[in-house]
């Protein structure tokens, strides 16, 4: 091998070498990261309720529900659901820690929130219903939102046992799948496709609302 294709090869393999230990970094820390955010998570359910609190929309099939605790140095860390009775559990999650003034500004004030005002709920009707919409979904074949593993920590020993109150899924004794916003076309037909699998034609219920027309 000539000289020059010598160097040009050593040069090529360090910078293969240079990129490895960046990923490799960046991987490590986002690793790191995630046991931090999740032993966090688990910690932070130990302190008190801060509030409770869930849109009383559930006679459309979804509703938005804000679970969240008081720190010690008065930041408040939250986790809010999207949840759809209906179908498809729990379409959304996130959870923060932030400032008292953060947290009724930009989660509570949120533009998405205010179409219904939110009511006081006991937390362990909360958790019972969100975690009921995600087992509902689960036996249809949807998953909750990735996020959702880290929210629901926050519930900590909040027992959804010591509710009483009966939670309906579904419409009239089937799914009935209403299009969000974020679905498109092709994530339509999906779901289409996995209630057909599941139910049998004419076994739930669907209808298109956003602005992607169903695929044939």
């Amino acid at each position: 091998m000539h000289k020059r294709d010598k160097k040009q090869q050593k040069k090529v393999e360090k910078k293969k070498a240079k990129r490895k230990l960046i990923l490799a970094k960046k991987t490590t820390k986002l690793k790191k990261e995630v046991l931090f955010n999740k032993i966090d998570a688990e910690k932070i359910a130990k302190y008190p309720m801060y509030e409770c609190l869930m849109q009383e929309t559930l006679d459309r099939g979804i509703t938005n529900i804000l679970f969240s605790r008081v720190l010690p140095n008065g930041n408040i860390a939250a986790s809010a659901f999207l949840v759809d009775v209906y179908c498809l559990g729990v379409k959304n999650a996130m959870y923060i820690v932030a400032p008292e003034t953060e947290y009724n500004a930009k989660l509570k004030g949120h533009d998405s929130y205010q179409a219904s005002l939110f009511v006081k709920k006991d937390p362990s009707y909360v958790r019972k219903l969100v975690e009921s919409a995600v087992s509902y979904a689960r036996d249809l074949g949807f998953n909750p939102h990735p996020a959702y593993i880290k929210a629901c920590m926050i519930f900590g020993d909040v027992d959804p046992n010591t509710c009483s109150e009966e939670i309906e899924f579904g419409q009239n004794g089937k799914p009935f799948y209403i299009s969000g916003p974020n679905e498109n076309a092709t994530r339509q037909k999906y779901i289409i496709d996995q209630l057909t699998k599941v139910c049998g034609p004419g076994g739930f219920e669907y209808l298109i609302l956003s602005k992607y027309p169903p695929l044939p």
